[in-house]
């Protein structure tokens, strides 16, 4: 019984030495990054109009700036692209999980999204979607690779 037990908890040292410290990870992806951003732009333009995927620019030199969260699991995101402000991370990878930013009547807008940061960079896809009477009438896309500063 006393092995088992001197086993045991020589299992749990070892649990708790190998437990990463997250804070510290995320702390190393906070910052400014500057970079290029492409848009992409949705229309749906109805039965006689008909839709398409057009591009519509690029944004180069753009800055995103991420900042540490209320708890070790949320980044803070100024991305000057979408309305949303926050994201969930874990490990090198964050999320915006979908979400509406605003509504009108009949008419409401959802932004979502994923981002994974590498050496001192972060790659990144955003969404934000417009539906109108349950149907989907526009949707932005910008997605880019951005180097910290």
């Amino acid at each position: 019984m006393k092995k088992t037990y001197s086993t045991l908890i020589a299992i749990s040292f070892l649990f708790i030495s190998c437990k990463k410290d997250t804070t510290q990870q995320v702390s190393s992806y906070l910052g400014s990054y500057e970079g290029t951003v492409t848009i992409s732009m949705y229309v749906n333009l109805g039965a006689n109009g008909g839709s398409g995927t057009y591009p519509a620019g690029t944004l180069n030199n753009h800055v995103m700036v991420f900042s540490a969260g209320s708890n070790s699991s949320t980044i803070i995101l100024q991305t000057y692209l979408i309305q949303s402000g926050s994201a969930t991370i874990s490990g090198n990878t964050f999320t915006i999980a979908k979400h509406t930013v605003n509504s009108s009547g009949s008419s409401y807008t959802q932004e979502y999204g994923t981002g994974t940061f590498k050496n001192n960079s972060v790659t990144f896809d955003f969404h934000q979607d417009i539906i109108t009477n349950n149907v989907l009438v526009g949707s932005g896309e910008w997605t880019g690779t951005l180097t910290k500063e």
